[in-house]
């Protein structure tokens, strides 16, 4: 799919107040952009501290926390201005450039945001962007002793910046930072990412998670009211849903949201570099972070072994795949060179809350029993081990002496983490590239089985796995299958979309009579694996299955010599071995 781009003018009724700008977007966003009304975004965030030492924002000569510098507008859950901030990022989204400055320029005298159309002659790629202007009577002095360190400017609103791509390669990708103050390394990390890979979406919070809270007791970050994943009416949601709902049940693996955080080492001092996960909710972690089949297409498998080289930052020995990545899974996760595998360590906690406002929306879009993830949170430690381990000090890594702080301050933490960028930009690669032609195997082991209600039939398997699995195929009817025998999917039984599954329960089936079945594989490129042997719930020429209404577990039975393999005596099982609610007796 393709986003349609508007190319209706309203030239009789809107007068165009566009910005238009050149230069290079990531100096703009976090550096010297002369071509811009002003520069350095990241620097003009607002901030606030709710509660000291709570959450740590980097050495204190970075970037000083500075209470009332900006000021945040908290929106309601019936606030009509989102109902119109809906409709700028709806028609933003879609290219309608001259109806989105319209509505911003009759919004101005209270949202205070431009449309800019912004030109990198780095890069020669145009991004257009919806911006705040900043309000110059906010000043943050940061260290007082520091003239250098100021910054002029912040915002009145503060519900953030939103970019996108027009001609992006990746239509389907959207990078988002929600913590741009205390997640420092965040913003900078984040927009290489973006432009890395072509994304088309970017989007960064324009306040500090302490600004505004409940102010009910001592402060949290639950109580958090400008953390937009843990207070639901911002503007930062709307332009997700704008962004992604549109993708919703269009293409394979479509969308994809990348929630990029980074986390101190002081807290968590022996985490690895990179943790992946879904949600802490979610243990099923799928592609792109975890390819569950032994091909292993996934991102940490399209890093290079040894993402850090020797010496690159005075290291002694190079760094291995499995001492940069950790991610949270069930099951088992490994990293495979073609020649041995090395289990990826399983993360104990930052997998992102379980109610974030933006992977909650995502992710109840989608059968959460996919091949496929549309929510990626990914922690980037701030100062990785490896840093402590070779004593590179903090005003190394951070190039104390810089001011004011920006995208130059962290030119080491961004070499630190392009293997991740690159290995999304491998995964995605592949993806679009290497054509999957390979049907999933045949599923082994099909059996039916009565229950006690009438109306079902049990049945179970044994499960196969296919890289792009999409649904088992249930085919049934009564006497014989035909080729025009009714076909269940993941449509009829939303479970049958999990590839591990090995039994479902039919419905509306009348088990007195005979039914055959037999199963499938499809996946996503419409690759189908064969029909398995046909089953039936009752055996040829026999009737349906007695019920046992009484037995004692005490009872001895005797083997009848010549008729039972085992000629020593029975077992008897009085465990649930055949499906229902009652136990059954086996008999060996």
């Amino acid at each position: 799919m393709k986003r349609l781009l508007t190319l209706l003018f309203f030239f009789c009724c809107l007068q165009a107040e566009i910005v238009y700008e050149s230069g290079d977007i990531v100096e703009f966003f976090g550096g010297n952009a002369p071509g811009s009304t002003y520069d350095n975004w990241v620097s003009h965030v607002t901030e606030g501290i709710a509660r000291e030492g709570y959450n740590d924002y980097g050495p204190e000569w970075l970037d000083v926390q500075t209470s009332g510098f900006g000021n945040h507008k908290k929106l309601s859950e019936f606030s009509q201005t989102l109902v119109y901030w809906e409709t700028i990022l709806s028609r933003f989204v879609n290219g309608d450039t001259t109806l989105v400055d319209s509505l911003l320029q009759d919004s101005l005298d209270s949202f205070f945001y431009e449309l800019v159309i912004f030109e990198d002659t780095t890069l020669n790629k145009t991004f257009h962007m919806l911006r705040e202007q900043i309000d110059s009577s906010f000043i943050d002095e940061n260290q007082i002793v520091v003239p250098e360190d100021d910054v002029i400017g912040s915002f009145r609103n503060s519900w953030g910046l939103y970019m996108i791509n027009p001609n992006a390669a990746r239509e389907q990708v959207l990078i988002q930072v929600p913590h741009p103050c205390d997640d420092f390394i965040a913003p900078y990390i984040a927009l290489d990412f973006f432009l890395e890979i072509d994304a088309f979406g970017f989007m960064i919070n324009g306040t500090g998670r302490e600004v505004a809270w409940s102010e009910v007791g001592t402060y949290t970050n639950s109580k958090s009211h400008s953390d937009p994943t843990r207070y639901d009416y911002t503007v930062f949601q709307k332009f997700q849903e704008a962004v992604t709902d549109p993708l919703m049940n269009t293409d394979p693996h479509w969308p994809l949201v990348f929630a990029v955080h980074s986390f101190d080492n002081g807290s968590h001092a022996t985490r690895f570099s990179v943790i992946l996960a879904a949600g802490g909710q979610n243990t099923f972690t799928t592609k792109p972070i975890r390819d569950i089949t032994d091909d292993h297409f996934d991102l940490i498998n399209f890093t290079d072994e040894f993402p850090i080289a020797e010496d690159q930052f005075g290291n002694p020995e190079p760094l291995h795949v499995t001492e940069y990545y950790e991610a949270y899974y069930d099951d088992v996760f490994y990293y495979d060179n073609g020649s041995e595998e090395f289990p990826i360590r399983k993360s104990t906690s930052l997998n992102g809350i379980s109610t974030g406002v933006q992977m909650v929306d995502l992710q109840s879009q989608v059968n959460g029993l996919s091949v496929y993830e549309p929510w990626i949170h990914v922690e980037m430690d701030e100062k990785p081990m490896l840093f402590d381990s070779t004593g590179i000090s903090d005003e190394t890594v951070y190039s104390e002496g810089i001011y004011p702080t920006g995208v130059h301050n962290f030119t080491i933490i961004r070499d630190y983490y392009q293997p991740f960028i690159q290995a999304v930009e491998t995964y995605l690669t592949h993806w679009e590239t290497v054509p999957d032609l390979t049907p999933p195997d045949s599923i082994n082991y099909l059996m039916a089985y009565n229950v006690e209600n009438i109306e079902r039939v049990y049945l179970t398997w044994l499960p196969e796995y296919d890289t792009n699995f999409k649904t088992v195929e249930i085919q049934l009817d009564l006497d014989s299958i035909s080729i025009n025998s009714p076909i269940l999917d993941f449509n009829d039984y939303s479970s049958l979309q999990y590839m591990r599954l090995n039994n479902q329960t039919i419905l509306g089936v009348n088990n007195s009579e005979p039914w055959f079945f037999r199963i499938r594989a499809r996946d996503y490129f419409d690759n189908v694996g064969p029909w398995s042997v046909t089953v039936s719930n009752i055996l040829p020429g026999h009737s349906p299955p007695d019920t046992l209404l009484m037995f004692n577990e005490n009872t001895i039975i005797e083997s009848i010599l010549d008729e039972d393999i085992d000629v020593e005596d029975y077992s008897i099982d009085t465990t649930t071995a055949l499906p229902g609610t009652s136990p059954s007796l086996a008999l060996f």
